[in-house]
């Protein structure tokens, strides 16, 4: 609570924390974010952190792994919308869009979600221990679940038709101005499309009424 509070009165766009299924692990969410400041206030979150859990002579690691052999992880999941997305109807873009991750290699996507040399990431998607974390090269889309889901769309979105996906493949040390980055090369322009899937490259999609 210290945490959120110390945030806010940075003004950091900080949405909540939540208690997650490891011991001393937790969770805080940044946003909403226009494009890359979603970096900005990501960063001044970790930094009050880092300075909150000296005073309480604490230490925080952000690694995907905090605790080698056991079975829980941590990731940096990402909601992602645009403007068409959270307009009425927006769940034609949203598919459109997953569609294309769907299609895409994983591999490049990946790197920008890890920024890591160790690639402490790729070694979380590749334990097969535990349930709810995505799997390495292997794609799954659900509606809610979150069961070795990669990409889900909320229920409140799918119930409304419009809104925002969720991307659960991030390294919770993910660099936020890379990982957007990535995202939007991968989503919007297409960029690492299967060569059988070029045809979806097709920027007129996101201008139809």
């Amino acid at each position: 609570s210290r945490h959120l509070v110390a945030c806010l009165y940075a003004g950091v766009k900080i949405g909540g924390r939540d208690r997650e299924n490891g011991p001393s692990q937790w969770e805080f969410q940044i946003g909403p974010c226009e494009g890359v400041t979603i970096g900005d206030h990501l960063y001044v979150a970790r930094y009050i952190l880092y300075r909150l859990t000296e005073m309480y002579g604490l230490r925080v690691t952000f690694s995907p792994i905090p605790v080698p052999g056991e079975a829980f992880m941590s990731s940096g999941h990402i909601n992602f919308s645009t403007s068409r997305m959270r307009q009425k109807g927006g769940i034609e873009f949203i598919r459109h869009a997953i569609d294309i991750l769907s299609k895409s290699s994983e591999e490049p996507l990946l790197g920008y979600y890890d920024p890591t040399k160790e690639s402490t990431n790729s070694i979380r998607l590749q334990d097969t221990a535990f349930k709810f974390h995505p799997r390495f090269n292997e794609f799954v889309f659900d509606v809610a679940n979150k069961r070795l889901t990669s990409v889900r769309i909320p229920p409140l979105v799918h119930e409304n038709g419009y809104g925002y996906f969720e991307d659960r493949r991030p390294s919770s040390e993910l660099d936020p101005y890379s990982a957007a980055d990535g995202l939007v090369r991968a989503c919007i322009f297409g960029d690492f499309l299967k060569p059988e899937y070029q045809h979806l490259q097709d920027l007129r999609f996101w201008d139809k009424e």
